[in-house]
């Protein structure tokens, strides 16, 4: 649990700072935003690399 904080916070990190015009990814990075914050995290793990799952022991 502690690992899928800390992922958490990272990715909440850089949601505050990302900047772009493209309207696509923009979409995708509100959805991240909203399900980190409503702490749906088997919707986050979506959005994140398989093998950075596996990193963190879990499989996908």
């Amino acid at each position: 649990m502690k690992k899928v904080a800390i992922l958490i916070l990272i990715t909440i990190f850089n949601l505050s700072y990302s900047q772009t015009t493209n309207a696509n990814l923009n979409n995708q990075l509100q959805l991240l935003r909203k399900y980190s914050l409503e702490k749906k995290y088997k919707e986050v793990l979506g959005f994140t690399h398989p093998e950075v799952i596996k990193m963190f022991g879990g499989s996908r």
